[in-house]
């Protein structure tokens, strides 16, 4: 059963790019799926009263990032959730989203600061800000799955950023309102998702 245990409504999902059947969900407990969601095994919470909120799996599965609901800390885990690293405190509620090429890669947008932070490769684990993109923003972040670090931020009434965590570089459509953007397939003759 795909909903089984079940844990009333989830509030976060997600997989990793490069291994589609890993899953993860969170609602009032932590699960995850290494066969398309056939067969669920729970995950410890990071501490005591997590729960719901948003989360986020590495490209190739190793990984996952949990950020609890009212929670102000950020926190990663090794071994599929049966322990936790918290990886970045005193933020407001966000949605952590992973890189769809580099497995060591993570993102999120904290709201409170206007700063966007990534995670790496150091150990122990912690997020570093990568850019300041300013207040506002919407932390429906979407990543290009094909492309390391390249990531499209909704600004709300400020348009839409395109921001490349590699280069540094951010341009911005600013004569739109956007709160949520999504990348489809690429147009035929493209290799950059539309």
């Amino acid at each position: 059963n795909r909903y089984s245990p079940s844990m009333g409504t989830t509030t976060g999902l997600a997989f990793a790019w490069n291994k589609t059947n890993f899953i993860v969900r969170v609602g009032s407990s932590l699960y995850y799926s290494e066969d398309g969601g056939n067969i669920w095994t729970a995950s410890i919470m990071p501490v005591t009263g997590a729960k719901e909120g948003k989360v986020a799996v590495s490209a190739n599965g190793t990984k996952i990032i949990y950020c609890p609901s009212a929670s102000t800390s950020v926190y990663t885990s090794y071994n599929k959730g049966a322990g936790w690293t918290n990886v970045l405190h005193g933020i407001t509620a966000g949605k952590p989203v992973a890189d769809g090429v580099n497995d060591n890669m993570f993102y999120f947008y904290d709201s409170g600061s206007g700063n966007l932070y990534k995670m790496g490769t150091g150990m122990p684990p912690s997020m570093t800000v990568a850019a300041s993109i300013g207040k506002g923003a919407s932390s429906f972040i979407a990543v290009n799955p094909y492309a390391e670090g390249d990531l499209w931020i909704p600004m709300n009434g400020g348009g839409l950023m395109n921001y490349n965590v590699l280069t540094a570089t951010k341009n911005t459509i600013s004569n739109i309102t956007c709160s949520a953007v999504a990348l489809g397939k690429a147009a035929l003759g493209s290799n950059y998702p539309t």
